[in-house]
């Protein structure tokens, strides 16, 4: 079994698409998107693993997890300075504590 797990660069990218599709929508200018490099880093980084050359595969998901970490900075940047902004960030990205079920309970309740 290899060390590196391939679903974890695909994560990271996807997040990067999802962060930098949220800031568009909210018209948030970031630096940088990373549009060109993260897709081609992921390639590498699939391509690598697969030619069992996993230190340039990890060098290439360390490099997604840069671009995740760049982009995520930069949306708090903007965020300090406008409120709303912070309030429609936080909805998407945080999950919603109220719609959860409980999965537990008293058994014994249950029973009656």
């Amino acid at each position: 079994m290899s060390p590196f797990i391939p679903t974890i660069s695909r994560l990271l990218d996807r997040g990067r698409q999802r962060l930098v599709s949220l800031a568009r929508k909210c018209n948030v200018d970031l630096r940088q998107s990373y549009s060109r490099l993260g897709p081609r880093t992921l390639n590498r980084a699939s391509s690598y693993a697969h030619a069992r050359q996993f230190k340039r595969a990890r060098k290439s998901t360390k490099k997604l997890k840069t671009y995740l970490g760049r982009g995520y900075r930069d949306v708090l940047r903007k965020m300090l300075h406008d409120p709303d902004l912070h309030a429609e960030f936080h909805e998407e990205c945080h999950p919603r504590v109220g719609d959860r079920q409980k999965t537990s309970g008293d058994k014994e309740c249950m029973r009656k």
